[in-house]
């Protein structure tokens, strides 16, 4: 089963690396950039590497299968001050359905404050984008229990999206395709350790006026382990590779510690080949418990980097997630 399991790794590997490199267009070729954005306060703390941890429903932005991480009913909320006044509002949503598997829902809305060209005639130019995420998790046992034992741990998840990208009078649409598969290695070693491949935004160009680019096609590889875990406290160390037909591969790494099963603790690191986005980020979560109902704040600060420290701007993101 062991081998079964590395051989799988390594060819999902393989396939993401060989189809970034094939597809690769060079910088600034790809539209629909907001797809391009991670977002939720948590998976921001942790550098972005949040494919393999999972846990609510922002997770179906990073990869769709692993809605099977999460437990029960949950709601998720947030919001991102980023810079520029940009903004990024999020609704989503998840819950389990007997026999079919988990099923989830993300709206995302991005604001762009409008744009102003006082020795210009024309009015200021508004930009507005909207993207609505839909996707299904479920465990590859319960699909095939004919291979139950051997497919223990392992889940499969498809998600769709449609985009609708808004530039003064003209707007565009879209729509697009994830897919995803998740392992985790339950009891087959000592701390639990887990592995997530997703492909990403499989679809149509999107096309203003005259112009039409492709959407950001992107394979995402993470990896997340426990390294300590008792009743009362719990840490985790992760990393994510993510290949972008229109960059370099990027990385990430992230770890959390989480005390008394209250508050966490998040820092994370992003390396990119862009001089002006790679940098640190940090974060705190704070969770409540009220009967069979679950809500935890979180809170995730990152700095966007010109020049290394050369020149810092200022990312404040807040989450509120719901679990029943």
């Amino acid at each position: 089963m062991r081998s079964f399991k590395t051989r799988y790794f390594w060819m999902v590997f393989a396939l993401l690396a060989t189809a970034s490199t094939v597809a690769a267009a060079g910088p600034g070729t790809t539209g629909a950039d907001i797809l391009k954005v991670n977002l939720g306060a948590r998976p921001v703390a942790l550098g972005g590497a949040f494919g393999s941890v999972g846990g609510d429903a922002q997770v179906l932005l990073f990869n769709p299968a692993a809605l099977a991480t999460l437990k029960s009913s949950n709601i998720v909320f947030q919001r991102y001050m980023a810079f520029e006044q940009v903004t990024y509002e999020l609704l989503g949503g998840s819950c389990p359905v007997p026999g079919v598997g988990r099923l989830g829902g993300i709206l995302v809305w991005r604001h762009m404050p409008a744009i102003d060209n006082p020795g210009a005639p024309d009015d200021p130019v508004a930009a507005n984008d909207l993207v609505l995420n839909m996707g299904w998790s479920r465990s590859l046992g319960e699909l095939l229990p004919q291979w139950s034992s051997t497919l223990s741990g392992f889940s499969l998840g498809v998600g769709g999206k449609i985009i609708y990208l808004m530039l003064r009078e003209d707007t565009a649409f879209s729509a697009a395709g994830d897919a995803g598969l998740y392992w985790n290695s339950q009891k087959l070693l000592p701390l639990t350790f887990t592995v997530a491949a997703a492909v990403q935004n499989l679809g149509l160009p999107v096309r203003f006026i005259e112009e039409e680019d492709p959407l950001p096609l992107q394979g995402r590889l993470a990896m997340a382990g426990s390294f300590y875990e008792n009743k009362r406290h719990s840490g985790i160390l992760t990393a994510e590779m993510v290949l972008p037909v229109d960059n370099p591969v990027k990385t990430s790494i992230g770890m959390e510690y989480t005390f008394a099963r209250i508050l966490s603790f998040r820092l994370g690191y992003a390396w990119e080949a862009q001089e002006n986005l790679q940098g640190p980020a940090g974060g705190l979560g704070l969770t409540f418990v009220i009967g069979v109902i679950q809500a935890r704040i979180d809170y995730a600060y990152k700095p966007i980097l010109w020049r290394s420290w050369e020149s810092v701007a200022n990312n404040h993101l807040v989450s509120v997630d719901v679990s029943f």
